[in-house]
């Protein structure tokens, strides 16, 4: 944690006189946090890492494309598409998406969250991962981005 403490040299004036920049006197008190990681508790599995097992076996690799496939279909079959909806309708978590693109998961998960403009070359990797066309991934960008903008 970093605390930096700033203090004006100035006298403060009488209350109820308006002051200037150059005549006030004030604290200014700034803190920078970090989050700590969790502990994690004895005897339990971090999800990430029950995935990354999962997804090593063939046979739960399947079950779980599969899964993610009928989740898309289930969950969104009414709303736009988006990038996270076409992944998840190719049967691609995050992670196996980002490795085919050539990317990191929280570039890709920046993306599907607005955070990062993935740029034409991105699109054109993530569409031909996805097996579509750069301007239905390009759209499916665009409609998560009006989804977001929706629900602030």
């Amino acid at each position: 944690m970093t605390i930096l403490k700033a203090v004006s040299t100035k006298e403060s004036l009488p209350i109820g006189e308006i002051s200037s920049p150059s005549t006030s006197r004030g604290n200014v008190t700034f803190g920078e946090f970090t989050a700590q990681r969790p502990i994690p508790l004895p005897n339990t599995v971090s999800l990430e890492s029950l995935l990354q097992e999962s997804e090593a076996d063939p046979i739960k690799a399947k079950y779980l494309s599969e899964a993610r496939k009928e989740l898309s279909g289930a969950l969104y079959e009414e709303e736009p598409k988006t990038l996270s909806v076409l992944r998840l309708a190719a049967g691609f978590s995050q992670v196996q998406l980002a490795k085919l693109v050539g990317t990191s998961q929280p570039h890709l998960a920046r993306i599907e969250q607005g955070k990062n403009d993935p740029g034409t070359d991105m699109i054109a990797r993530i569409a031909k991962a996805l097996d579509l066309n750069d301007s239905d991934v390009f759209q499916a960008i665009r409609n998560q981005l009006k989804t977001i903008e929706v629900s602030k």
